[in-house]
């Protein structure tokens, strides 16, 4: 189970299935083009602290940069079958955009009481869309 540390302070259980975590979808108004971006592609995804340390050596997950952000959310979704980095750049110390969809890094418990981010899809641009390449 995960544990989201809520920004007005206090938590929220998190269920470890996928079941609550939404799929990324560009609308067909947007785009008629499926060489542009797969519809549906399952952006879910979590790492814990240790993993992060292990495989991205370089970054602290307690002191993210906005470079930090990006690079975890690429390591992630690289990993997952039919991914295609379309464009991304960095945000801030929470998100970054990758596929024109903003994701956050939200810190939390996992359900071994390690620290973990989970990946939440916060919303996408039509501009970025756009520009997709």
């Amino acid at each position: 189970m995960f544990q989201r540390l809520c920004p007005q302070g206090g938590s929220h259980d998190l269920s470890p299935s996928l079941q609550f975590w939404a799929l990324a979808t560009i609308p067909p108004s947007v785009t008629n083009d499926p060489s542009v971006l797969p519809e549906d592609f399952d952006y879910t995804a979590s790492i814990s602290f240790l993993d992060v340390r292990e495989s991205l050596p370089s970054i602290d997950p307690e002191n993210l940069s906005p470079q930090n952000v990006l690079d975890i959310l690429l390591h992630l979704f690289k990993q997952k079958p039919g991914f295609v980095d379309r464009g991304h750049e960095t945000n801030n110390k929470e998100t970054a955009w990758v596929n024109a969809f903003l994701f956050r890094l939200n810190p939390g418990i996992d359900a071994d009481g390690m620290e973990a981010f989970v990946v939440e899809v916060i919303g996408s641009s039509v501009d970025k869309m756009a520009n997709l390449h």
